[in-house]
């Protein structure tokens, strides 16, 4: 049975997508160090799938059942890494842990990041009225960015000591967010593939353009949109 599981549960807006396009780039590195990041044919790049099955189901979901992770389970000398922000959507984690022992898996990490609330706020709404959105953030803002009540869950299945829990702050990862993921596992980023930044910000001006857009509400694919918002990144003065 593998060594360790690693459960990185996000949290959203703190570089997931970025460590996940790493994860699924460096694959076969990573092996070199292992860790074996598993690879579904529903999602290549992440393990949302599989998160989805511990949250309520929703039209545009086809959930993953845990028993996916057998055959990645049978190496002893590998760990097994598995990522989605969706995870830590998740509101009783003792449903996963109790699949996960099912298998025979004990020796679980929970990785989350951290973002202090303003900051993670401010670059939600960015990334929503990115996406056409008008969503008001603020509605149950106290409720979902608790942190204490969503390490509280978590620690309630898997103990305290089995939560790594870090800080996203750019200042204190002067390396970068890979640097600091990979240092969790004593690696460094020399050998490994960088992608890119992934969801990058618009700034204040191009964000109130696309503010004023989306009052429009004149409907664009996010892919579009996407595209839009690149351009107006690569050329916005």
């Amino acid at each position: 049975m593998t060594t360790y599981l690693y459960l990185h549960i996000g949290i959203h807006k703190t570089a997931t997508t970025t460590i996940q396009h790493f994860l699924h780039l460096n694959r076969e590195k990573l092996m070199d160090d292992h860790i074996l990041y598993p690879e579904f044919k529903k999602d290549r790049v992440a393990h949302h799938p599989l998160a989805w099955n511990y949250l309520p189901p929703k039209k545009e979901r086809s959930p993953v059942t845990i028993n996916k992770l057998k055959p990645y389970l049978q190496n002893p000398n590998m760990n097994v890494l598995l990522s989605s922000e969706d995870f830590s959507a998740i509101q009783d984690p003792s449903k996963i842990k109790k699949d996960l022992d099912s298998l025979g898996v004990f020796n679980v990490k929970i990785i989350v990041y951290l973002r202090r609330q303003d900051e993670w706020l401010e670059s939600a709404y960015n990334q929503k009225t990115k996406t056409g959105s008008l969503e008001n953030l603020c509605s149950d803002y106290d409720k979902k960015r608790d942190w204490s009540l969503l390490l509280k869950r978590w620690e309630e299945s898997f103990a305290q000591q089995n939560l790594i829990v870090k800080v996203y702050n750019r200042a204190q990862m002067p390396q970068g967010i890979i640097a600091d993921f990979l240092d969790i596992f004593s690696l460094t980023p020399e050998k490994f593939t960088i992608p890119a930044d992934s969801n990058k910000s618009l700034d204040i001006d191009l964000l109130q353009i696309k503010r004023l857009a989306n009052k429009m509400e004149v409907f664009l694919p996010l892919g579009k949109i996407n595209h839009i918002n690149d351009i107006l990144l690569q050329n916005y003065p």
